[in-house]
């Protein structure tokens, strides 16, 4: 019952945590499918929430077994579909416990439900797919060896950040082609551990395909800034609708670091330092990438809005701040590995937001105007919503007024910078075929 409390929450709350999210495939997930999803890692628990919340079919999630610590965290958990799974980290005594998780899921394949398997085994903080373990292919033998269902699939989904470490990023979301058990029942006879290693193989080859792999750690940061400048150069770009069904930004990302990934050294070097030196230039200048792009969004009109609806912003923002000051105090006090960081921010907003709402704001409202109250908090949300968006407005037309009021000279020296890094680019798009 919480599950279906909670995941309409989780998803309203994604939609103002993310500046704009791409997804493509989910909403085609049918209900009543044995299914298991494989999907990368890059954060704490907003990658299986996510999916938990845009999906139609109800998930079951696998989550390490140490989080489930007391009767009270394992009821909870409990309730919104989670299930042990005990590493070697836990203990040999704790690994003991996932037989009993084993045949639970299998329990549930055969009664046709989804469950959901973080494939990489563990969260990584980096824009890098790391090495698929045997466990979902396993998982899916297993529960035919248990019942004969041969008609399991595993359904490979790339979850991507911008900037997985901020809030109001972008996220981007692909489902590849489902790969049936049937495919491998044949190999599977002769030599199962052959055919649990062709599996995964295929596991992790779709994976590559969906997820933006930068394979060096030095080439971490210039991957970033390139894929940041290529992404504000795309006509048309925008953060409306918040939610858009498409694959197009995720794939150019994917074949671009591909292009990176592939860029000889005596190549890279030099546009990793024409990215550093601009990079550079920008900060000292408080300017953004995007600023260079589209700087007559300081006009008078836009001017005009951000006077028209400062009060009303700092209105919503004052009454919010509460939930986003706890949110923040938590994350940066007791969150000590930074995959965490960005999920414990989003969790302690969303449920920080319920509860002030619900035990402090809701009974002022109905103590003081009664059932108008009502009305006043759905518009007190609006208004908060609205802060965050004029709060990013006031941020890009304040950088466009300080690049407008550079010299000449100054200006022509950055748009001449960053256009040699967008005929790199172009050529990288070029060789490996990239397109929007």
């Amino acid at each position: 019952m919480l599950y279906y409390f909670v995941k309409p929450l989780t998803r309203w709350m994604f939609l103002i945590f993310f500046r704009k999210i791409y997804m493509k495939g989910i909403k085609e997930m049918r209900p009543k499918r044995r299914t298991i999803l494989a999907v990368n890692h890059p954060t704490a628990f907003l990658d299986p929430a996510m999916i938990g919340s845009f999906s139609k079919p109800t998930q079951n999630f696998l989550l390490r077994g140490d989080v489930f610590s007391s009767p009270v965290t394992r009821w909870l958990l409990r309730q919104i579909h989670t299930i042990p799974i005990f590493r070697f980290r836990d203990g040999f005594s704790s690994l003991k416990n996932n037989q009993s998780t084993f045949e639970y899921c299998y329990d549930l394949l055969k009664q046709k439900e989804y469950l959901l398997v973080l494939a990489e085994g563990q969260t990584k903080f980096e824009k890098r797919l790391r090495p698929i373990q045997k466990g979902t292919a396993r998982m899916a033998f297993g529960a035919y060896e248990k019942y004969q269902l041969d008609d399991i699939e595993v359904l490979p989904v790339g979850v991507n950040y911008t900037d997985a470490a901020k809030s109001r990023s972008v996220m981007m979301v692909e489902v590849g082609t489902a790969i049936p058990l049937s495919n491998y029942m044949e190999a599977y006879q002769e030599n199962p551990r052959k055919a649990i290693k062709q599996m995964t193989d295929e596991i992790s080859r779709q994976l590559k395909n969906l997820v933006v792999h930068v394979q060096a750690d030095e080439d971490a940061q210039f991957a970033d800034q390139v894929l940041d400048i290529h992404r504000n150069d795309l006509v048309g770009w925008s953060n409306w609708p918040v939610l858009e069904h498409s694959n197009v930004l995720l794939r150019a990302e994917v074949q671009l670091a591909k292009q990176i990934n592939q860029l000889p050294e005596e190549r890279k070097a030099p546009l990793r330092e024409k990215c550093s030196d601009y990079f550079h230039i920008l900060k000292n200048k408080q300017l953004r990438d995007d600023t260079l792009m589209r700087p007559k969004i300081y006009n008078w009109l836009n001017s005009l809005i951000l006077l028209l609806t400062a009060i009303p912003a700092l209105i919503g923002y004052a009454v919010h701040y509460p939930a986003v000051w706890l949110s923040r105090n938590i994350a940066d006090g007791k969150v000590k590995r930074k995959e965490f960081y960005t999920s414990i921010r989003y969790g302690v907003m969303l449920f920080g937001t319920l509860f002030y709402y619900l035990l402090f704001l809701l009974p002022i409202g109905l103590l003081l105007i009664g059932k108008a109250s009502l009305l006043v908090l759905p518009l007190l949300l609006l208004m908060g919503y609205g802060s965050i968006h004029w709060r990013e407005l006031y941020d890009r037309w304040s950088a466009a007024r300080r690049y407008v009021h550079l010299s000449k000279e100054e200006r022509e020296n950055l748009q001449s910078m960053r256009q040699l890094i967008i005929d790199e680019i172009k050529q990288l798009k070029a060789a490996g075929k990239v397109s929007v």
